[in-house]
Parts: C-alpha cells; structure tokens; sequence
C-alpha cells in the first residue's frame, strides 16, 4: 500500500488540484465570477473476475476522501448492472 496506492494517490491529488487551478485561471481570464469551480473527475477500475477491482476502488476512495476535497463516490459493477428490486 505504502509503495503503490499512496504515491498514486498523491498523484490523483495533484492531478485534482491542478484542474481546479486551471478551472479559476479560466474563470477569472473569463470575468466570471462565481463561476464554477472544480471540474469532475472519473476513475475507472478494469481487469478480469476477482483480481481485486473492488478492494482498489475502496482502497482508492479512502485515501481520496479527505475533509478539504470535494467528496468521493464509489460506483460499483453490480450497483449499476444488476437490476434493483422495486
């Protein structure tokens, strides 16, 4: 986790941090005040039937939730794909 998922994460923060600076750069070149701010931003999972997908996502949601970012939502393959009962 210390070799892989933190510094991914870190970089994901930056990534994150970077758009949202781009976006008040934009937005002031723009004259618009109270523009909107931050962008969204996906991240998808992909590898065969039980490598892990699952446990990479949580793992990822967790260090990316943090009080000072925006939140972070976690859509899974079943939630989507199997239907729901009513």
């Amino acid at each position: 986790m210390r070799d892989i998922y933190l510094p991914l994460s870190r970089l994901l923060n930056l990534y994150i941090g970077a758009t949202d600076g781009l976006r008040g750069v934009l937005n002031t070149f723009l004259d618009e005040q109270g523009a909107q701010t931050g962008t969204p931003c996906g991240i998808g999972v992909a590898g065969s039937v039980a490598v892990g997908k699952s446990t990479v996502a949580r793992l990822l949601q967790a260090l990316l939730s943090r009080p000072e970012r925006p939140r972070v939502g976690l859509v899974t393959t079943s939630g989507f794909l199997l239907p729901t009962r009513n």
